[in-house]
């Protein structure tokens, strides 16, 4: 083998073993991957399944919202080229009304992981001394 294909060889499993390192655990990464994949109900038990493991993790539930968020995306034509090809429609927006059931799930999923990232927020950040 040349020098150069080695060399590149090399780097090429060098980086797939870094990759896979600093990728997340696989639940969320399967999740993820089924987000790609318009699998949305899927993706959302992935990500359910973590809140049950880390009920106190904000992350879980923004990924629940996202995974909500994206759906309603899909459902109204909006991750499609032709929304955004079509300037009337960009700029009139969606059309039609978002699914009540999702759009509460997602409001539900949103407040919470807003509610415990401030908590933590709150926790790790010192009080500044008040002048008196």
């Amino acid at each position: 083998m040349p020098r150069g294909l080695l060399s590149l060889a090399i780097f090429a499993v060098l980086a797939t073993g870094l990759t896979s390192q600093a990728a997340g655990p696989p639940m969320i990464e399967s999740g993820f991957q089924l987000l790609y994949e318009t699998r949305f109900a899927q993706a959302r038990s992935r990500f359910l399944d973590w809140e049950k493991a880390k009920p106190q993790d904000p992350l879980g539930y923004a990924w629940e919202a996202a995974s909500y968020l994206f759906e309603e995306f899909y459902q109204q034509g909006v991750l499609s080229s032709q929304f955004f090809l079509d300037d009337k429609r960009l700029a009139r927006g969606v059309d039609g009304k978002p699914n009540g059931e999702s759009r509460a799930a997602f409001l539900v999923a949103s407040g919470t992981a807003e509610r415990l990232a401030k908590e933590r927020l709150t926790k790790r950040t010192p009080r500044m001394p008040t002048l008196s």
